[in-house]
């Protein structure tokens, strides 16, 4: 994925969670152990590198609106990503979250736009919508489960 941040564009990988439930995640290739926790509402702690932050945010579709330290910033996952996207039909939880709707069956026909899949974050409930107009190929989630960004739900043929 590659994000922008006010012009600061930057590559970003999830490996995952590791057995202590740290991200493990690679910006422009040098990998992050991240501990996150909501505490509230739109209130989360992260702590990287022994060092704690308080970031308060919302995601609004592509987009994650936080401020931290007192600045607000506003970070951008750019779409039609190498691989990922419209163009490869692939579907992705943009934030972590839990499934809490699917929408689809494989061998489905969808229009560009169509929810496909439900996830609930950060206490608000986002609708992932079809890229294109296609034929569901897989549903790579299940109701209930937790899932992390970047992992593929949908495919689209």
């Amino acid at each position: 994925m590659i994000f922008d941040c006010g012009g600061d564009r930057r590559t970003v990988e999830v490996r995952g969670r590791g057995a202590d439930g740290a991200l493990r995640i690679l910006v422009d290739g040098t990998p992050f152990e991240v501990q996150v926790a909501e505490e509230a509402p739109g209130r989360f702690r992260i702590e990287v590198g022994g060092r704690a932050f308080t970031l308060h945010g919302a995601v609004d579709g592509r987009t994650l609106h936080f401020s931290w330290q007192g600045r607000a910033y506003r970070l951008t996952r750019e779409s039609g990503q190498a691989g990922r996207g419209p163009q490869s039909g692939e579907v992705e939880a943009p934030m972590p979250g839990r499934v809490v709707s699917l929408l689809v069956r494989p061998g489905e026909d969808v229009a560009e736009g169509q929810g496909l899949v439900v996830i609930e974050a950060m206490k608000m409930e986002n609708v992932l919508r079809a890229p294109r107009t296609g034929r569901v190929r897989a549903v790579r989630a299940a109701v209930g489960e937790r899932v992390e960004p970047g992992r593929i739900l949908v495919e689209i043929d």
